[in-house]
């Protein structure tokens, strides 16, 4: 930096006093300043707002916008504070608790609706009238019939078993 040792140490300390003062650029520019000058640099702090954006992200999978996640100012030359840092480790495991607790009872509603109940009791009994067609009954004698009218047809070595026909092979 090409600026004066004094007029930046004397800058900083004005930062220091009062950082409403700067703006958010401003307050990059002296914590750098600072941190190259060797010199304190008050560094602000938001725990609260960490914790609340860090159990909203969890909760969410993801799904908040990194342009919500709260910068500190100073963060990017002086990393996270301490504080902050245990804030947001806190809110990130409570809202994956949150997010999975609201997830399990969501499932739990959707499968214990009566719609669900309806129609999934109809596709589990049409999978078992396909599996009794398949193996058992009716559904084992129209196989045999199908390896005999291929053994007929001289097709060749093709074996079928009950699980090719269940599933469609």
């Amino acid at each position: 930096m090409n600026m004066d040792p004094t007029r930046a140490m004397m800058l900083i300390q004005e930062y220091n006093r009062d950082p409403r003062k700067f703006s958010d650029k401003d307050a990059l520019f002296i914590s750098a300043m600072s941190k190259e000058l060797g010199m304190p640099f008050k560094k602000e702090s938001q725990p609260l707002k960490k914790f609340l954006y860090s159990a909203g992200e969890m909760a969410t999978f993801g799904m908040l916008p990194d342009s919500w996640e709260p910068r500190s100012r100073g963060e990017e030359v002086y990393g996270e504070s301490t504080i902050d840092a245990i804030a947001s480790g806190t809110g990130s495991l409570l809202g994956l608790a949150g997010g999975i607790g609201g997830a399990y009872k969501g499932a739990r509603g959707i499968f214990g609706s009566q719609t669900a109940k309806k129609y999934g009791g109809k596709a589990v009994d049409a999978l078992k009238t396909a599996d009794d067609i398949a193996l058992g009954g009716r559904g084992r004698g129209a196989l045999a019939n199908v390896r005999r009218q291929m053994d007929f047809s001289n097709i060749g070595n093709i074996r079928l078993t009950p699980d090719d026909v269940r599933f469609g092979l």
